[in-house]
């Protein structure tokens, strides 16, 4: 009743005649709605919602749920809306909001995608449709929770966040502890270093171990568990004499803790990986390697092979190869290669294969002498076909059919498909099929690559993005936003060379 008396109170307030404000977002919505119905390109519709930043009003949400997230199917457009509908602070608009929520709002992917709008309100009703989001059985349902209660930050919301660390869904617990570390949960250390123990999947032990460095503010903490012993110790003697132990004697440590596996420099942890390799034309030019320079690197941040490196093919297969090497012969793989067509291994599309040391042969055979390598570079089916494998996707219910990690290699520009020449809507559609089945896409560019679309790719879904160059390039060799030890060593070679 309370909600309902706001939502009218507030409506009638703000549509009372005269309003001008009123007026004037009648006035824009009369000239807009024309050019919305002629305009069939997503790139044209996101700018023409654009000004609905202007308009925190209930009149401009009921529009934008109405004709954009209930109906639009292009990312970019759905992405724009959410994203003012968050910014919105009005009484009525608010309310028009939750309404919109609760009534107007019937598909649970919908509903998901929405809750983080929900998080970025303020207020006691809003909050209760967050905590009701939390007793879905729909793991759609609780990932959005668990990202609202990561950008509202209530410790209201911390034990039900809690609560998904022992969901069945793989993508679930990865999404609360995503949570966790957002809402900077130190009191939730002990629950999360249980998991960082008790877990078999790498992925969610990844996880896990990335929100306990960042809480204990230790990035030198090992991620074998058995490591910490020590580290946990020191946690049950800080507890004050009377107060129960939440760390509770030292837990048993469940399987063997993969190392990484390292791709560009990129230490990979995952149960189920697709490979997306760029092979057009451009991929047959040549690459040269800093011999001396790589000999002199440990293992691990050498180019693998890089002696036989002469192409940027051979760079991109060279690093695959070592990843399979280093992989758990337990994590599933499956590869897609684009150009102007797409050609994917297995061939099938319904399975992905185990990385045993037979299956690891009969790929090496396939990049050495299957792989076409022609034509010009279609970034957009290349994607579609990596959450397409098995059916999976974000609109599959069932997440766990499809990868975890996706690893993204290409030397240039969306330059055919449907995204020739659109890589800001190409970003918002890797969001929109990555964000739900926490899908975490690392990208590598070579040469005059897309940059802004591959590291606001990796940016968006929590990867890392690597910028790979020649001998007698700058040495740049990663988006340093991410790697702060790096940056920091990159800093002062550069100073000490200018100086």
């Amino acid at each position: 009743m309370r909600c309902s008396a706001l939502f009218l109170l507030a409506t009638a307030l703000s549509a009372r005649a005269g309003d001008p404000i009123t007026d004037q977002f009648r006035a824009f919505l009369g000239d807009l709605k024309g050019r919305w119905a002629a305009e069939t390109h997503s790139e044209s519709r996101t700018v023409l919602i654009k000004e609905f930043r202007r308009f925190d009003h209930s009149e401009a949400v009921a529009w934008l749920v109405a004709e954009v997230v209930t109906k639009e199917t292009a990312a970019d457009v759905v992405r724009e809306a959410l994203r003012i509908l968050g910014g919105y602070k009005n009484l009525a608009a608010v309310a028009e909001i939750i309404e919109s929520y609760d009534r107007k709002l019937k598909d649970r992917e919908q509903k998901a995608h929405f809750l983080p709008v929900l998080g970025r309100l303020t207020g006691e009703e809003s909050q209760k449709r967050i905590e009701q989001a939390f007793k879905q059985s729909d793991a759609r349902m609780l990932i959005g929770a668990c990202d609202a209660a990561g950008i509202r930050k209530l410790p209201e919301f911390r034990p039900l966040v809690v609560a998904l660390l022992k969901h069945r869904t793989m993508q679930v617990r990865v999404a609360a502890l995503q949570a966790l570390l957002a809402m900077r949960a130190e009191e939730a250390l002990p629950e999360i270093f249980q998991l960082f123990c008790a877990e078999t999947s790498n992925r969610v032990r990844y996880e896990a171990w990335c929100a306990l460095t960042s809480l204990v503010r230790d990035t030198t903490l090992p991620y074998d568990p058995a490591a910490w012993k020590e580290w946990h110790t020191q946690r049950v003697a800080e507890v004050p004499a009377g107060q129960p132990n939440p760390w509770g004697t030292f837990p048993s440590i469940q399987g063997t803790p993969a190392q990484p596996a390292w791709f560009f420099g990129i230490p990979v942890f995952a149960d189920r990986i697709c490979f997306v390799i760029d092979t057009s034309g451009d991929m047959n030019n040549g690459w040269a390697v800093d011999l001396y320079a790589e000999r002199e690197k440990k293992e691990p941040e050498q180019i693998p092979g890089f002696f036989s490196v002469k192409t940027r093919w051979l760079l991109a297969r060279n690093h695959i190869r070592r990843c399979l090497e280093l992989l758990p012969e337990s994590t599933e793989v499956a590869f897609v290669f684009f150009n102007k067509e797409i050609q994917t291994y297995p061939e099938d599309r319904v399975r992905y294969l185990k990385n045993s040391s037979g299956t690891r042969d009969r790929i090496f055979r396939f990049l050495d002498d299957e792989v076409k390598r022609t034509a010009t570079t279609d970034m957009y089916d290349a994607f579609k076909a990596a959450w397409g494998f098995l059916g999976s996707g974000n609109a599959d219910k069932n997440f766990s059919s499809g990868c975890d990690t996706i690893l993204f290699v290409t030397d240039g520009l969306p330059a055919d498909g449907e995204m020739k020449h659109r890589p800001d809507r190409l970003r918002d559609e890797v969001w929109k099929a990555t964000f739900l089945p926490r899908i975490r896409v690392h990208t590598v560019g070579l040469h005059n690559h897309a940059y802004e679309l591959l590291k606001n790719a990796a940016k968006d879904s929590g990867g890392l993005y690597v910028h790979a160059q020649e001998a007698g390039d700058e040495a740049e060799p990663q988006d340093l936003e991410f790697w702060p030890a790096k940056k920091k060593a990159f800093e002062e070679a550069r100073k000490a060379k200018k100086s």
